[in-house]
């Protein structure tokens, strides 16, 4: 009998290794959905439709993503790149590869309502937006909107330059603070305005931009990636340990807290099973580098192993009697159900269900779980914010996006240092040395002036 239960672990954690190899070694790209408000739906080509997208999914090549009339959903890229989609919106990646010189090729296919672009484009790679029977191609990084009408398709620039193509027809160049309108029944119907056109979520995506920019330091000098890295610095900071050197710690986590305590296994389809975590900041300590114990503070993630995209998290130094958490035996095509969990001021969503190892469920706070994005400056509190204040569960921003400066923090003062934080197990000590980081990136450039009519 123990013979066939070693069986069974063995197949388990071989099937994950190839997975993980399988991810790792294809020229297939993993991008991230970063960020999901109301009702967001997601179609990951398992056969089983669209359902309820879950924050820190991985985005493959056709993936279908679409919003109801509350739903927002923000996509974010390995350099950092984003695109934002607007309620009512639908958007289909129908390439996401790598060539063998390593450029990135990206191809989306918007069939309907508003998406926002904040793209950084390298030098050999590829970023297509198909718009009906014309497409977006970029030369260069733009900031740009996008909006789909039943007749027509509305383009403004407010950062670079974008460049329109149909078959058979002269490309258009729309340059920064200009708005370009297309007839969706004839390519060669088209204008180009002065102006960038203020469309009803100017300030949602705003905020979030500027969420990303003030806390966009990355991490570790070796990184190749950017997406992730806001969440790590808005939401924890970094420990030195003599043994382990620099490690990241979420706020507000308890010593005993547990970095599995809260998420689900979903399946991919020739990939195998892919822990998903619930916490905001729940990326890339789930996909790169390992989880470590440390005696002084619990749990805490050290970056590394940046070339292999891990299904299955590593550990480090486990204490005596912990069992990881372990995909489950037979696989299934669908994200499991969102669990509610109610708090005074109304539901907050929760991933799947607690994996069945006797792991004590955190509570709405605790290491950022529930906790928006740029809240407050969460590394001068000493317990996180209480449900019900200001920003911290009222996701509900209307149409009018000003509602939203107050809970996406554009002034936010966090900046992701660990100065001025307490110490504990839950921020560095302050005896201890910086973690190494690298130079921010340079500021962007102010948001174009805003103008003429709403065509978007």
């Amino acid at each position: 009998m123990a013979n066939v239960r070693i069986g069974k672990v063995l197949g388990i954690f071989a099937t994950v290794l190839l997975a993980s190899e399988a991810f790792a070694d294809s020229q297939a790209r993993i991008v991230r959905l970063s960020d999901v408000q109301g009702n967001v739906q997601i179609d990951r080509r398992t056969g089983e439709g669209f359902e309820s997208a879950l924050q820190n999914l991985p985005v493959t090549q056709g993936t279908r993503i679409s919003t109801r009339d509350d739903g927002r959903v923000e996509i974010e890229f390995e350099d950092g790149s984003t695109v934002r989609l607007a309620p009512n919106s639908s958007i289909e990646f129908t390439r996401l590869s790598l060539r063998d010189s390593g450029a990135k090729n990206t191809e989306l296919d918007l069939s309907e309502g508003t998406a926002y672009f904040n793209i950084d484009l390298g030098k050999r790679d590829d970023f297509v937006v198909d718009l009906g029977h014309r497409s977006i191609n970029l030369e260069r990084s733009a900031r740009f909107r996008v909006t789909m009408d039943p007749s027509q398709a509305h383009v403004a620039v407010s950062r670079g330059q974008v460049e329109m193509q149909a078959q058979g027809s002269d490309a258009i160049t729309i340059d920064k603070n200009r708005t370009a309108s297309f007839d969706l029944s004839n390519q060669d119907v088209y204008s180009v305005d002065r102006g960038y056109d203020e469309g009803p979520y100017e300030d949602w995506n705003d905020d979030l931009d500027a969420y990303h920019q003030k806390n966009s330091v990355q991490t570790s000098s070796d990184s190749p990636y950017a997406y992730g890295f806001s969440d790590l610095n808005y939401y924890g900071s970094y420990i030195s340990d003599p043994g382990f050197g620099s490690c990241w710690r979420p706020y507000f986590a308890s010593f005993g807290w547990d970095p599995f305590a809260d998420g689900t296994w979903v399946w991919y389809p020739g990939f195998g099973y892919t822990w998903v975590s619930s916490y905001p900041w729940g990326w890339a300590p789930y996909r790169y580098g390992s989880w470590n114990y440390l005696q002084s503070n619990g749990w805490c993630w050290q970056p590394g192993n940046w070339n292999q995209w891990a299904v299955v998290p590593r550990f480090i130094n486990r204490p005596s009697g912990y069992h990881p958490p372990a995909p489950p035996a037979n696989g299934h095509g669908r994200v499991p159900r969102i669990r509610e969990n109610p708090v005074a001021s109304g539901v907050t969503p929760r991933v799947g269900t607690p994996m069945p190892r006797g792991v004590r469920v955190p509570a709405t706070g605790e290491a950022g779980l529930g906790v928006p994005r740029g809240h407050t400056n969460l590394g001068r509190l000493s317990a996180p914010p209480e449900p019900g204040s200001r920003g911290f569960n009222n996701l509900e921003r209307g149409n009018s996006s000003r509602q939203s400066s107050s809970q996406q923090g554009s002034g936010n003062p966090n900046s992701g240092s660990a100065a001025g934080r307490s110490s504990g197990p839950r921020s560095a000590p302050s005896s201890a040395p910086p973690a190494p980081r690298m130079e921010p990136p340079a500021p962007r450039p102010a948001p174009a002036p805003r103008g003429g009519g709403n065509k978007g």
